[in-house]
């Protein structure tokens, strides 16, 4: 009976995303942890997050610790789950600071908690509190454990290293380790949270989605202490830092340094089409035409090519995630015609003039 009874339990979620390089998303999904959800009967007093990160957030070393409470007249075994997702590095639980072991998962043990995915037999929904919450995971990504427990207050720990989630939405890539207070909102009742965070020194900036710490900042160690969810998410971030020339390139944008040098082809197209009418020619102006074709294509290619230009510029921290950039060389019929009618209104004007000229120089 009291199997069943606490078989709402504390669920350690430990969600390591999949990685996701591919057009349709800017993120590399990473690690991210998740603060337990506990059963109603349960009190989770404290808990203390210490994330040690590694390099420019290249990885960290991520351990949590939990209080709970177990009321008077409950013990027994109490079977855990916990999600696993693309764990890389052996993880470790402790109870009362000895080793728990893993094991696998029996649905048997949780029935009444784990509902099949209709059509889908590898993934399962978690169910809690009645059906009033739950989240759909693949069976492969559920991990048991069992806890002795007895009344009174006890300690678990988790310890994971946690990669990195990569965002390449912008010119510079950055890297964040992520963690998530949001089941805390479920728990029965909510203690003191204390945040450690440990960065080394890095060419770069260091940034958290918290207030400012209550003790130290970035990088080094920031401690921050709250009584309350101060937010759904915890991240840590880290962006890069780049030399000038990269700067002024991503200051100018593809956009600008297009105007450039479709300012250079512009000004070569007209001194070409005024030589040539300049020095008396009054037929069809081959100038005129093969400009009119590639001026357009040369400003169009510029503005393709500047974002390899600024992305070599940044080196290897640059995002290179810019979509389907080709897709605009479908203005080239666009702007095509605009330019070719300019530029045929400003030959017009040359072939005329010069025209008068020489027929006032032979008179």
């Amino acid at each position: 009976m009291i199997r069943r009874t606490l078989l709402t339990m504390l669920l350690l979620c430990l969600l390591i995303g999949e990685a996701a390089a591919n057009m349709a998303s800017p993120e590399i999904f990473g690690s991210k942890g998740a603060a337990p959800l506990v059963s109603r009967q349960l009190d989770v007093m404290s808990e203390t997050l210490h994330i040690r990160a590694f390099g420019k957030l290249d990885s960290a070393a991520v351990h949590a610790s939990y209080r709970i409470s177990v009321p008077p007249g409950v013990e027994g075994s109490l079977p855990l789950l916990f999600v696993a997702m693309d764990i890389h590095d052996a993880m470790r639980v402790l109870y009362d600071g000895r080793p728990v072991a893993l094991e696998a998962l029996n649905t048997a043990d949780f029935a009444g908690f784990l509902d099949p995915v209709k059509g889908r037999e590898e993934e399962v929904v978690v169910d809690f509190w009645g059906g009033n919450g739950g989240w759909v995971y693949r069976v492969k990504d559920l991990q048991a454990f069992t806890l002795d427990i007895t009344p009174g207050e006890h300690t678990v720990d988790v310890y994971y290293t946690a990669s990195p989630w990569i965002d390449r939405g912008d010119w510079i890539q950055e890297s964040s380790i992520r963690y998530s207070l949001s089941p805390a909102r479920h728990w029965k009742s909510f203690g003191p949270l204390e945040v450690i965070v440990d960065v080394p020194e890095a060419d770069g900036l260091f940034r958290s989605s918290l207030k400012a710490p209550m003790e130290g900042s970035l990088p080094g160690r920031a401690v921050w202490r709250f009584t309350e969810i101060p937010a759904d998410h915890i991240a840590i971030a880290f962006t890069p830092s780049v030399d000038a020339t990269a700067r002024l390139l991503m200051g100018l944008s593809p956009f600008g340094l297009a105007l450039i040098a479709g300012g250079v082809l512009l000004l070569l197209h007209i001194r070409w089409m005024h030589r040539f009418r300049a020095n008396g020619n009054v037929g069809h102006s081959m100038p005129l035409i093969v400009g009119v074709l590639l001026a357009p294509l040369g400003f169009l290619l510029a503005f393709l090519f500047s974002y390899d230009l600024i992305d070599m510029a940044i080196g290897p921290d640059a995002g290179r995630f810019h979509g389907y950039t080709f897709l605009y060389l479908g203005l080239y019929p666009i702007i095509t015609p605009l330019y070719g009618l300019g530029c045929w209104l400003l030959d017009r004007f040359w072939k005329r003039r010069y025209a008068e000229e020489a027929v006032e120089t032979t008179v």
